[in-house]
């Protein structure tokens, strides 16, 4: 069984309601780049996860699309979409530092 959320602050609200379960401690949190089928596009995302009670908490946030980046090279400015990524990431990392979770990259998968 999987929660949800698709706001970081409610995810944020449901870390704090449930702090002292959140096993080891430990906050997932990742950016995904996923393809839209047919065009040279992706979805945008920033995922975070952590472990409830043997259950997954998820956050999705959904950063918008944007023209597909081409691995290993070199861009001079990043897109919106990647400054929304990287401001949620920012957000993420000071309340999981308030809260006293560990960062971690990577997603959970059920």
């Amino acid at each position: 069984m999987k929660v949800r959320f698709s706001m970081v602050s409610e995810f944020i609200a449901e870390l704090e309601t449930d702090t002292d379960l959140i096993e080891d401690k430990i906050l997932r949190v990742a950016v995904l780049y996923q393809p839209v089928r047919g065009v040279p596009v992706v979805q945008l995302f920033v995922v975070a996860g952590c472990v409830v009670r043997g259950k997954i908490v998820e956050l999705r946030q959904d950063c918008g699309q944007m023209l597909a980046p081409f691995p290993g090279v070199a861009r001079e400015e990043l897109h919106a979409q990647e400054r929304l990524a990287e401001r949620l990431q920012a957000t993420l990392k000071k309340e999981a530092e308030r809260l006293g979770f560990t960062l971690r990259a990577g997603v959970l998968e059920d």
